[in-house]
């Protein structure tokens, strides 16, 4: 295979933890200057048409996450011939969905105001251009997911963090400098589309190499095609109902309270989001290298490598959580300002749901990395 499992994980282990704390500059440290440039109103109203477009990535079955671990077993095991047609009927997949995912999000855009009971104050033109062009932005982002998922199979997780934090990082640049030449809220908008194009073209550029390297031919077979589709059956509805109960809140909020109190729930619940991306990093950084251990059928390893990380995670997640209990208050004064704060219980109420939604997480990627896709998204 050339490169080890260990040193997969490790690239991977580290590039999450690299983007998060990449992450962790773009979601916290430049919020205060979202909030100088931008109006509070715009950008609750902003924050809340981000969950429309997420609603939108529900026709995603979640093809990059099924190619990831198809595509690692099927290179663990060498089989290039259910390579050959694995990758090319994924990559059709998720392209009719990024087609269907664009023309749904163009549509929505011109019945924002309607969706989220908008004032007229607020305005209505900037907030729409910057949907339609996130939306671009997020279509491209989809398809890159299968190209990512793809790449990830072969275990080449170092290529794929260097491609994810360059764009990453000149994203934000572009982001920065945008606000400050006082373009407002497209500014937000038009970084990600630069961040998801650079992704994507790279993602095609390495993975037309690695065909060459592999030496994979490149196929497709109608039979294959809609046998390899059946699977989708099931994670489409799984993300179904999974996107609309982790993205409905900020939609009721904003039409039942109004956008000032979107800006209030979501910056109190984002530095828990970071800490919850560096707790679930180290199960999805495993995940290509499990699969592949999956392959070849090492039950012994693979059972003592979860029960081991299950030990470590349940420590470390009760730390941090207990932590946002006790001092989140205090960080949201500090960051933003106490305005922002939610109120103590509606502040341990997060902090519970979190921890139950990040043990969650991880036990599902491991049952997923072992193939148990039908069963994961039919407890979803």
């Amino acid at each position: 295979m050339g490169i080890s499992r260990k040193t997969t994980t490790r690239w991977n282990l580290f590039f999450f933890y690299l983007r998060m704390s990449i992450g962790l500059i773009n979601g916290i440290l430049i919020v205060p200057l979202y909030l100088k440039f931008i109006d509070h109103d715009l950008f609750g109203a902003w924050l809340a048409s981000g969950n429309i477009l997420t609603w939108l990535t529900m026709v995603d079955p979640g093809v990059g996450d099924v190619l990831t671990q198809k595509v690692s077993v099927a290179y663990g095991k060498q089989d290039k011939e259910d390579l050959k047609y694995l990758i090319p009927s994924g990559l059709l997949i998720s392209s009719i969905v990024s087609i269907i995912a664009l023309i749904a999000s163009i549509i929505l855009s011109f019945f924002i105001v309607g969706i989220l009971k908008l004032p007229h104050t607020i305005s209505i033109h900037e907030l729409t251009h910057a949907f339609q062009v996130n939306a671009i932005a997020t279509c491209f982002t989809l398809f890159s997911f299968c190209l990512s998922g793809t790449i990830i199979g072969f275990q080449r997780t170092k290529e794929i963090g260097l491609i994810l934090t360059i764009s990453g990082v000149l994203g934000i640049t572009l982001n920065v400098f945008l606000l400050f030449t006082g373009v407002g809220l497209v500014s937000i908008a038009y970084a990600n589309l630069f961040k998801s194009t650079l992704a994507m073209v790279s993602y095609l550029v390495f993975l037309s190499f690695l065909y060459k390297k592999e030496h994979i031919p490149f196929g497709f077979n109608k039979n294959y095609f809609f046998i390899f589709s059946k699977i989708f059956s099931y994670t489409f509805f799984s993300k179904i109902f999974s996107t609309v109960a982790n993205n409905i809140d900020l939609i009721i909020v904003s039409r039942f309270i109004g956008p000032q109190s979107v800006t209030i729930l979501e910056l109190t619940r984002r530095p828990i989001k970071v800490i919850q991306g560096f707790v679930n990093s180290p199960s999805i950084a495993m995940l290509p290298a499990f699969a592949s251990l999956y392959g070849e059928g090492n039950k012994e390893k693979m059972r003592y490598i979860i029960k081991r990380f299950l030990f470590i995670m349940s420590w470390v997640l009760f730390l941090f959580i207990s932590g946002f209990i006790t001092f989140n208050k205090d960080l949201i004064s500090l960051w933003v300002g106490k305005q922002f704060f939610i109120g103590s219980l509606n502040n341990l109420l997060i902090c519970f749901y979190f921890f139950v939604l990040t043990f969650s997480y991880n036990l599902y990627n491991f049952t997923y990395s072992m193939g148990n896709i039908k069963g994961n998204s039919i407890m979803d």
